[in-house]
This record gives structure tokens, C-alpha cells and sequence, in this order.
């Protein structure tokens, strides 16, 4: 797979607010994450694990990048739940492919 963050099109519009997206791009910082890019209107994407994955800190949702049309998990109130719920995920996916 390619690895281009602009061939999907994030197709859920938020509210962009620059302060929002510089908090929640420092917080990913913090949490030591290095390739991470304001996308789209109002969502960030950033590399994870072998996967990049799409956040919209306005309304606190996640996807996989390659999921962005599918599905957005949703349930968190900071950058840190959500990073969280990224590593279950993560974690989820190598097992499914240990198993198989």
C-alpha cells in the first residue's frame, strides 16, 4: 500500500478551530508521536503502529485511515482516551493477524 495521507477524503466537516487542532497536536506530541498532520476540515492524521489514523478533535472521534469512509469510533473527552482506544485497536488487529 501506498503510503499517501491525501488520497482518502474525509467526508465528516467540523468545526475547524486552529487552537483545537494545535492542543490536541501538542497532546500527540506529548504522547511521542513525530508524523502528524493537520487534515481535511478540522481532523489530524498521524502515523501509529504500522497504520495512519485520522482524529477530529472537535468531536473527539477516530478512525483508521484506511476505514475513513467506513467508520468512526466515538465515546472519548480527550486526546489521551482516544489514544488509548487506538492502542486496544492496534492491539486487537495483531492478534486477528497472529491467529491467522
Amino acid at each position: 500500500m501506498v503510503n499517501r495521507v491525501s488520497q482518502y477524503q474525509v467526508t465528516e466537516t467540523d468545526i475547524a478551530d486552529p487552537v483545537m487542532i494545535e492542543e490536541a497536536i501538542n497532546e500527540l506530541k506529548r504522547l511521542g508521536k513525530k508524523k502528524i498532520y493537520p487534515y481535511g476540515a478540522g481532523q489530524i492524521c498521524f502515523h501509529h503502529r504500522k497504520c495512519y489514523f485520522f482524529i477530529s478533535p472537535h468531536t473527539m472521534k477516530w478512525t483508521p485511515r484506511h476505514k475513513a469512509h467506513c467508520k468512526w469510533y466515538s465515546g472519548y473527552n480527550s486526546i489521551e482516551e482516544v489514544f488509548d482506544s487506538i492502542n486496544g485497536w492496534c492491539d486487537y488487529r495483531d492478534r486477528k493477524q497472529q491467529e491467522s
